[in-house]
């Protein structure tokens, strides 16, 4: 369109589901990590999954101001610390067949 931006709204996405990221932080020393499957049109969700964070004490915390590291997947309280194996066993385990 002659090198235009040109803003559509209301358009129906062509996928059926949506993938979405959630992450709190509480009392600045836990928090959670969550992905979520949903349903676009019927709006629900299918799946979840969750992870654990401890962001360590008032040591961890101290020296993690010099050295900008934080918890890393030590903090992280599950058994695959790897996120991209975890959204795919949640897609695969709840879409397919």
């Amino acid at each position: 369109m002659g090198g235009e931006i040109v803003r559509k709204d209301d358009i129906s996405p062509k996928s059926k589901y949506l993938i979405k990221k959630e992450f709190e932080l509480k009392n600045g020393k836990y928090g959670y990590q969550k992905y979520l499957i949903e349903d676009i049109k019927l709006q629900n969700i299918l799946a979840t999954d969750t992870q654990l964070v401890f962001m360590g004490g008032w040591a961890e915390q101290f020296l993690a101001k010099f050295t900008g590291a934080g918890g890393g997947n030590v903090a992280w309280c599950e058994s695959s610390p790897d996120v991209l194996v975890r959204i795919e066993n949640l897609i695969s385990k709840t879409l397919l067949p």
